[in-house]
């Protein structure tokens, strides 16, 4: 069982028992206690004030990248048909966060103040857990304007090799990212935001929901609880973070919020069962009683390759520019500047389609010692010059 265990043994009991009193020919009314023991069996929805996060370190160089993969350019027949006035188009994605779940100080700032023998000792100060972004991958999607595509998010031989070179290079699955581009945040009655912005809607919710259930069965309870929701705004760029509440997951994993359509994006989410808010009985949740808001700072990631670079194409092969490059570096003959070339996820998942189990393997290791600063005498081995050199050049 992966699931928090805040509601009782069984949600759906409740509505079992109230409709077997409702089919008693000679039905008494409920009494106060009866009532009270119905009402147990509802999942009480609270806000939840904190997660297993205290906040999260976004790599910028892949969350601009993110930002500009959702942009579709218009090309020079585009062009010409409408005499330059054709405008860019918006292709909402998603991508998964690859990165490392760290222990920190609460305060961080005490690291730039100067300490006496009055101050508080280092090792009594509160710590807390972060995650750190240091890779975003995109699996194969075909999003829309409307929404993204999150067929292969969490499943799929390209997302099951994505986390074997992950975990080769030491990092993990700590959440995921969409983009969208309706007016969710402009405050309109349409998507049933009328009263205060939320980049957050119920089908995002599920899709969060069921990242975060597989999270749970592959790193257990506690680990896998540690993942993250990232919502992009296409248009501007802005992101924001956050957590899912645990009553939250747990009713996805119970099949009690109804799946929104593909074309229903509202911030109000239907419920199969009833449900307990303020004490109150009622079939409609609120999204932003799941929601848990988390700090985001930025950083750059170990993994995420050069800024203002595009690695692979977003059919996922390796870009002309990026051939080039690594191949000049291989010419020139410094194995610490061809490492550092290949320091981004993305390049070593594209190279994985012509290199060996043993060769990725063995990539993998020095990619991951050049990440870490140990970088003294690194080399990379002749054959594997000679195999990226093969594969580069077809």
């Amino acid at each position: 069982d992966p699931y928090p265990d805040l509601a009782r043994s069984s949600h759906s009991a409740a509505a079992r028992r109230s409709r077997a009193l409702a089919r008693l020919p000679n039905r008494r009314s409920m009494s106060y206690s009866d009532i009270a023991d119905l009402h147990l069996l509802m999942h009480v929805i609270e806000p939840q004030p904190e997660g297993p996060l205290k906040r999260v370190y976004m790599c910028s160089t892949g969350a601009q990248r993110f930002n500009e993969n959702c942009t579709i350019m218009p090309n020079k027949k585009q062009l010409k048909a409408t005499q330059g006035k054709a405008k860019p188009q918006i292709k909402n994605r998603c991508a998964v966060l690859f990165g490392t779940v760290n222990k920190e100080r609460v305060d961080q700032s005490v690291n730039g103040k100067a300490r006496t023998s009055l101050s508080t000792p280092l090792y009594e100060m509160k710590v807390c857990e972060v995650a750190k972004v240091h890779a975003i991958w995109e699996p194969p999607q075909t999003g829309t304007v409307n929404v993204y595509d999150p067929s292969k998010l969490i499943q799929g031989k390209d997302f099951e090799r994505a986390l074997e070179i992950a975990e080769a290079l030491g990092l993990r699955v700590v959440g995921w990212i969409y983009s969208y581009a309706d007016d969710r945040q402009n405050g309109g009655d349409e998507n049933g935001s009328g009263e205060d912005s939320l980049p957050v809607f119920a089908r995002d919710i599920v899709h969060g929901a069921k990242g975060q259930i597989d999270n749970m069965q592959k790193f257990g309870r506690e680990d896998g609880q540690k993942y993250l929701t990232l919502a992009l705004d296409a248009k501007s760029g802005a992101t924001e973070a956050f957590q899912l509440s645990n009553v939250s997951i747990q009713m996805v994993a119970e099949g009690v919020l109804e799946i929104p359509g593909t074309g229903d994006f509202k911030r109000f989410v239907k419920t199969h069962e009833s449900i307990s808010i303020d004490n109150k009985e009622t079939k409609e949740l609120d999204s932003v009683l799941c929601l848990v808001n988390t700090a985001m700072l930025s950083h750059e990631g170990r993994f995420s390759g050069k800024v203002g670079a595009n690695s692979v194409k977003k059919v996922g092969g390796l870009t002309v520019k990026k051939k080039k490059a690594i191949l000049a570096k291989i010419d020139i003959g410094d194995d610490g500047d061809i490492i550092d070339e290949l320091c981004d996820f993305n390049a070593i998942m594209a190279l994985d389609r012509s290199l060996s189990k043993e060769e990725m393997a063995y990539l993998c290791t020095l990619v991951t010692k050049y990440s870490k600063g140990i970088r003294k005498g690194i080399k990379m081995d002749n054959n594997l010059k000679l195999v990226l050199k093969t594969a580069l050049a077809s």
